[in-house]
């Protein structure tokens, strides 16, 4: 996941048009509305994990590669478990707002190598998180 989606980082800030940059605005700040709610309910927890879905969903069609948006798109479910770990904190999820927000704007301003770089640290550090989730869970009496 790391390397597809730092690459489609990478060609999102070479190829992406209004209409891509509109899209990834527009999830960024249903993110922030969300956060600024600092609810735990499921229900908006779940909201964020779509609305990051529907931010790397948008990334992936910047790309303009139809190849990447299959292989993404059959990732998908898989995805979603990774995600159930690395939203159900709220530092965790504020952290990944961040990201996103940096992510965007290397993005915006063309800025290919630096939005690959920030891609892969965001992902390498979500990661980090499912992981340590894992084996949380498995110490757990």
């Amino acid at each position: 996941r790391i390397s597809l989606e730092a690459d489609a980082a990478y060609y999102a800030a070479l190829r992406r048009d209004e209409q891509d940059l509109a899209a990834m605005q527009e999830t960024l700040q249903a993110i922030r509305r969300l956060k600024r709610l600092n609810s735990n309910q499921e229900e908006d927890i779940e909201e964020l994990r779509q609305q990051s879905n529907n931010f790397h969903m948008a990334i992936i069609r910047a790309a303009k590669n139809s190849v990447l948006q299959s292989v993404y798109v059959s990732l998908f479910d898989m995805l979603q478990v990774s995600r159930q770990y690395t939203f159900a904190h709220s530092t965790v999820s504020y952290n990944s707002l961040l990201a996103h927000e940096a992510i965007y704007e290397k993005i915006l301003s063309g800025n290919a190598e630096s939005a690959r770089t920030c891609m892969a640290e965001h992902l390498t550090e979500a990661r980090d998180v499912f992981v340590r989730s894992i084996v949380d869970e498995e110490q757990k009496p």
